[in-house]
């Protein structure tokens, strides 16, 4: 019997990335949730095709999943779907702070949200409080990717 690969866990800004973009290139308009254990360890995902779709479903989800095997620590939200990158709508900022709210009374910690259409992207956790965003992944411990200077 073949045994399951543990998923690898996403406990960085470039794992969670790494992810949204995998997911793009699967689908054109998305929403998933995945919720965390402690270690980063994916638990359980929840993936809301189609275009228009906002994250109310996969957000909602999350606050209601039970997982037995391992209590979810926290919960990432990703979004596939067309965008531009200089504009930011307020309605988004509003949802990323609904998702936040509602997860964090189901007991997680929203890690951020992700906006990709597989080229650009935007991380709501940077855009609204860059300071905060991936503690445990602050941009002066990352490896520098513009090579020798």
């Amino acid at each position: 019997m073949a045994r399951q690969p543990r998923p690898t866990p996403i406990t960085t800004f470039r794992d969670a990335l790494g992810l949204a973009m995998s997911l793009a290139d699967e689908y054109a308009f998305a929403n998933a949730a995945v919720l965390l254990a402690g270690d980063g360890r994916p638990i359980d995902v929840a993936v809301d095709e189609g275009i228009g779709a906002t994250i109310e479903p996969v957000v909602a989800w999350a606050c209601g999943a039970r997982c037995w095997a391992r209590r979810p620590h926290s919960a990432l939200v990703l979004s596939i779907r067309p965008h531009e990158a200089e504009v930011v709508r307020e309605r988004d900022l509003w949802r990323y702070r609904q998702a936040g709210w509602s997860l964090g009374r189901a007991g997680f910690d929203l890690l951020d949200w992700i906006e990709t259409d597989g080229d650009l992207f935007r991380s709501f956790a940077y855009l609204t409080c860059p300071a905060r965003a991936w503690a445990g992944d602050p941009p002066v411990d990352r490896i520098d990717d513009s090579g020798p200077s």
